[in-house]
């Protein structure tokens, strides 16, 4: 077996340097040791999906992240492993635990245990056993990380039952944090606008140093056509997953703002990030919610939105300020007056259905969005 120390080591020694997952029995022991270090930062996801997400946030902030899971949970991983991490190639190592491994665990982790391998394999994600003995471990996870780093995509190593050695984790659960403040702002005299208005609106506030993750669909597409800047990563699919990435990019970038640009599907999709970010508080994200009401860009089938406060939903899961806002004008103000360390903010904003005609789609290779990201990311705040 494994001592947890002597695994820790190994992987700082590969400058593996920011964990997030959604915990295995199996794992138990290394995720119980990374969570009681301050030099091994990691960050409890909601759902599997979601710590993918989170890690990619996490490279693009220049950190090379370690996702652990439950294979049960796999499934959850094919969207954002699939539409996010593969295409626009982001290397992460995933440690992937082997429920149901030779069909030995209970009924619900049989089928999982036969196609573990074979699931990973079909997505193009390399994966090897996880040595038991400390030397090969080591050996396998130098090849994983070379292999990641050098083809620039995720790798994995899928861990047994018995692998880590005990270890003993006894820490105190948090206190339980208070609710944030809850404000929604009366209608002014002024008409809702169109999704393309309202970003306009709120790229006239933005600044050269503010990076910002817009979500899939025509938000990106109309971003892309009315600002194309280094400093935007527009998601072209992994539906929900934009939070996730500001989440993993604004803990590792704490001095920038990072405008978040979501909408009301999306972000119904993977509710449960919105309390990860909650309990982790980025003191420099912004959360905007576009609601609109429907799945716009796939022909403006009705979400459920029209019964949820976002501004509560937020509140209620940690974030210090949240605010229904009447208007864009009111929106771009709220803003602009921003500062590092009022997040996280969630802002909620009604607009119109519909898209701007003739919107071409996001016209740049996804590697090369990632890149100049990434270097707009890593850059120095640049003073006014």
């Amino acid at each position: 077996m494994i001592p947890v120390e002597r695994f820790a080591a190994s992987l700082r020694r590969l400058n593996i340097d920011f964990f997030t997952g959604v915990p295995c029995s199996y794992m138990k022991q290394f995720v119980s040791y990374a969570q009681t270090c301050d030099d091994l930062p990691y960050v409890a996801a909601a759902s599997e999906g979601e710590a993918i997400a989170i890690a990619c946030g996490a490279f693009l902030a220049g950190r090379t992240p370690m996702v652990l899971i439950q294979n049960s949970g796999l499934g959850n991983c094919v969207n954002p492993l699939t539409s996010l991490a593969l295409p626009y190639q982001i290397p992460m190592l995933l440690a992937v635990s082997h429920r149901g491994e030779a069909g030995q665990d209970a009924p619900q982790h049989r089928i999982m245990g036969e196609i573990t391998y074979p699931l990973l394999e079909l997505m193009g994600v390399a994966a090897f056993p996880l040595p038991a003995e400390s030397r090969a471990a080591d050996e396998l996870l130098e090849k994983l990380c070379r292999t990641s780093l050098d083809q620039m995509r995720p790798v994995a190593t899928v861990v047994s039952k018995g692998t880590f050695e005990p270890y003993a984790y006894d820490a105190p659960l948090p206190a339980r944090r208070k609710a944030g403040l809850v404000k929604s702002l009366d209608p002014v005299d002024s008409r809702p606008l169109s999704r393309f208005e309202t970003l306009q609106t709120i790229v006239k506030v933005l600044d050269e140093n503010d990076l910002l993750i817009s979500t899939t669909g025509m938000t990106s597409r109309e971003l892309f056509s009315i600002a194309d800047r280094d400093s935007c990563f527009y998601m072209a699919g992994s539906m929900g997953c934009a939070p996730g990435i500001a989440l993993g990019l604004s803990l590792n970038r704490p001095g920038r703002r990072v405008v978040l640009i979501d909408g009301d599907g999306a972000f119904l999709m993977k509710m449960g990030t919105s309390a990860t970010i909650g309990h982790y508080a980025p003191p420099g994200l912004v959360h905007i919610v576009l609601d609109n009401g429907t799945y716009e860009t796939t022909g403006s089938q009705r979400t459920v939105s029209s019964s949820v406060a976002f501004e509560r939903v937020a509140a209620a899961v940690g974030y210090p300020r949240a605010l229904a806002l009447p208007d864009a004008d009111t929106l771009a103000r709220v803003l602009s007056a921003f500062r590092i360390g009022d997040g996280p903010m969630l802002l909620s904003l009604r607009i119109l259905d519909g898209h701007a005609e003739g919107v071409p789609r996001v016209g740049r290779a996804f590697p090369e969005l990632r890149d100049r990201f990434r270097k707009a990311a890593l850059a120095k705040l640049r003073l006014s």
